[in-house]
């Protein structure tokens, strides 16, 4: 059962002094305080990443040069269902000071600042300390302290979380992520001459 907090707000009246109470439920105060996230600086670049638990993919801003050239291919959305263009992906390997690279997929979207969503910390077995402003290495027990700090930015998905089977497709986001795929084969090409038809 969640507790609820209480916040005394004081006014003063003709009849005297009127205290009024203003309840908030424990989930009420944690969507007030979700809006503190943590930011990791990138060593190679000196991008700070925001590491956004609520993401199911990875994003980096478009910038207006690449945005003249690329094609916008499929959408994301906001955690409050807004549509963010998005124009495909990009590779990185990232130098986030935990003594090993970390290779990340991003989605190039317009979003305001470059994101680390749930997909990058799970694959290389990352989790966020926002008490203690860092960021662990499970693997190796290394950790990296960034910073806290509160933001409206919100989390990116590839499924609207008003769509139907919103919570399985969120799960398995690699459904819903254009995929490119080049196959390489090894030796020369495969031929067959053509042979004519026998004739009736």
């Amino acid at each position: 059962m969640s507790k609820s907090v209480y916040f005394r707000e004081e006014n003063e009246s003709d009849t005297g002094k009127l205290e009024k109470i203003l309840a908030a439920t424990g989930a009420e105060v944690d969507e007030i305080s979700k809006y503190r996230r943590l930011f990791i600086k990138e060593i190679s670049t000196g991008l700070r990443f925001l590491i956004d638990t609520g993401a199911n993919v990875s994003g980096l801003p478009i910038r207006k040069i690449e945005k003249s050239k690329m094609k916008q291919n499929s959408n994301l959305y906001a955690a409050n269902g807004t549509s963010i263009p998005s124009y495909g992906e990009r590779t990185m390997v990232l130098n986030i000071g935990l003594r090993r690279p970390f290779k990340c997929n991003f989605v190039i979207a317009e979003v305001t600042r470059p994101i680390l969503g749930a997909d990058f910390l799970h694959k290389h077995q990352l989790t966020v300390d926002i008490h203690g402003r860092r960021l662990i290495d499970k693997k190796t027990e290394l950790s990296v302290v960034g910073y806290v700090t509160p933001t409206s930015e919100h989390s990116i998905n590839t499924v609207s979380n008003k769509q139907p089977y919103h919570d399985l497709l969120a799960k398995y986001p690699d459904i819903t992520r254009p995929t490119l795929k080049l196959c390489h084969s090894l030796g020369e090409p495969l031929s067959h001459p053509y042979a004519s038809l026998a004739a009736e």
